[in-house]
């Protein structure tokens, strides 16, 4: 079902709105308008007036805080990058004392 609304003055033009109800929600608008004995327009603006105006507040989100074990500042996916970097400075420390060269 399309409903078109009347023409009104918007930005110095005329606008028509066209709305496409479902199935399901034509008849609900049906049926009010049969049961209050009230035209499209005012069962349908009322409807919509009330579900957009009467919206609970929402709380605000906070997320659960999540104990890891780590100390801050520590990205756990980045530890295998940490273990081959120390690798590498106690391969390159062990090699310099073979040499005996000293490391800075």
């Amino acid at each position: 079902m399309h409903l078109d609304v009347t023409p009104r003055l918007h930005h110095d033009g005329l606008v028509r709105t066209t709305l496409t109800l479902e199935p399901d929600v034509q008849r609900l608008v049906e049926d009010e308008m049969h049961r209050r004995r009230a035209g499209m327009k005012t069962v349908v603006n009322e409807a919509l007036r009330q579900a957009l105006t009467s919206r609970l507040p929402v709380a605000d989100y906070e997320p659960p805080v999540h104990h890891s074990g780590l100390a801050p500042g520590v990205d756990p996916l980045r530890l295998n990058q940490l273990a081959d970097e120390l690798e590498d400075e106690e391969l390159t420390a062990r090699l310099s004392m073979s040499r005996g060269l000293t490391t800075s």
